[in-house]
C-alpha cells in the first residue's frame, strides 16, 4: 500500500529505497541457469587453466565489436569469447579488447575472476521488470541479432552480475549443442 505523497511504482521500475530481494530475482529466474562466465586478460592461458581444472573441453571462439547500452549510455566494446562446456554446465571466457563494457571495468577494477551467472528467459523486458521490482537495476544491454541480453547487478549481493537472455530464433543455443533439447531448461 502506498501513501498519497508515494506513487506505486510502475512494473519495471525500482522501488525507492526497497530491499533487495536476491532470493526472489532468483527464485523468478532461478531454473534456466545454464551458464557460468569469468572475465579474463588471456583467453588462451583462461582457456587452458579452465580445461586442466574444470574438465572443458575445446572451446568455440570469437570476438565482437559491439554497441551496449551502459547504465543509460550508448557505449560501443570489444570481446575475445570462448564457450566450452564442463558437465552440463556453459563455460563462458571473456576477454575485453577494445571500448567499454562492464567487463572492462571488471578487468580494470578488480582482475580476472567470476563475472556472471547467465540464465535464459523468454521475455527479457518482463524479466529486467521483475529485476527491478526485486530491488535490482539493469547494468548493461545488448542486442545481438534477435538474442537480447542484460546484466543485473547483483554484485554486491551475490559476487557476479546475472545475465539474462532472450534468444526467441535459438541462434545462442547453437553455441550449447551438449544440450539434447531447449526444453532441459525451463524458462522464465
Amino acid at each position: 500500500m502506498t501513501s498519497d505523497h508515494e506513487p506505486a511504482a510502475t512494473p519495471g521500475q525500482e522501488r525507492a529505497g526497497a530491499a533487495k530481494d536476491l532470493g526472489g530475482l532468483l527464485g523468478r529466474i532461478g531454473p534456466s541457469f545454464f551458464q557460468t562466465a569469468w572475465v579474463v586478460a588471456d583467453l588462451d592461458a583462461a582457456k587452458k587453466a579452465m580445461q586442466d581444472t574444470l574438465g572443458c573441453g575445446e572451446f568455440a571462439e570469437f570476438r565482437m565489436e559491439q554497441k551496449w547500452t551502459l547504465r543509460g549510455e550508448r557505449v560501443a566494446g570489444g570481446l575475445a569469447l570462448g564457450y566450452a562446456r564442463t558437465g552440463n554446465m556453459q563455460v563462458e571466457l571473456m576477454q575485453p579488447l577494445t571500448g567499454t563494457t562492464i567487463q572492462h571495468e571488471f578487468l580494470t577494477e578488480r582482475g580476472p575472476g567470476p563475472h556472471h551467472y547467465g540464465y535464459l528467459v523468454t521475455n527479457l523486458a518482463e524479466s529486467v521488470a521483475a529485476a527491478a521490482d526485486f530491488g535490482f537495476t539493469e547494468t548493461m544491454s545488448g542486442r545481438f541479432g534477435t538474442v537480447k541480453v542484460s546484466f543485473i547487478d547483483t554484485y554486491t549481493e551475490l559476487g557476479v552480475y546475472l545475465e539474462l537472455i532472450e534468444d526467441p530464433d535459438d541462434l545462442y543455443w547453437a553455441t550449447k549443442p551438449w544440450r539434447d533439447s531447449r526444453d532441459q531448461v525451463r524458462l522464465t
